[in-house]
């Protein structure tokens, strides 16, 4: 078994954190300009893939691994490889589209309600995807540890919205 670094553990918490801050700060930005939502996130957008362009090439200079790095041959489907698009599929495609969709709808959430709205009704998608996805469409067994996880996080739902609505009460 490979032990986990802390290093890795120190990003992943940092990945959180950082995550977090970004999306609270972006929705307090774009609910105080009064721009379109289509503007502000295509300004977002920029933004991303600039650095998502940098992280190609920061990511494959540090790794060792010739997966990371999209100039380096490797091996896809036995042949080898090398360039940007290589292994994608039809699938891979239909992921992207669907990351994008829902960026843009998370964002628009964010900007019409709240930033913990759009976080509630991605847990519960997630739900949905984990009991009608694995568990009728796959005919996956039910695995009690993550059922237990799934009534968590449905409940705290739950307790969000109550408690909204008392509030505003």
């Amino acid at each position: 078994e490979a032990s986990t670094s802390t290093l890795a553990i120190a990003c992943c918490i940092g990945s959180v954190v950082s995550s977090c801050i970004g999306s609270l700060m972006c929705e307090k930005i774009m609910k105080a300009r009064p721009y379109p939502f289509y503007t502000q996130k295509v300004h977002l957008e920029f933004g991303g893939l600039a650095t998502a362009t940098a992280m190609l090439f920061i990511v494959g200079s540090l790794s060792s691994r010739p997966e990371d790095a999209f100039w380096k041959q490797r091996s896809v489907d036995g042949v080898m490889k090398a360039g940007l698009f290589v292994g994608w599929s039809f699938k891979t495609a239909a992921a992207l589209t669907a990351a994008v969709l829902q960026s843009w709808l998370g964002g628009l959430v964010s900007k019409r309600l709240s930033t913990v709205v759009r976080s509630v009704a991605q847990c519960l998608s997630l739900l949905i995807i984990y009991f009608f996805g694995d568990l009728v469409l796959r005919g996956m067994a039910f695995d009690w540890i993550v059922g237990a996880a799934a009534v968590v996080v449905a409940l705290s739902v739950q307790v969000f919205t109550l408690a909204g609505q008392r509030r505003r009460a």
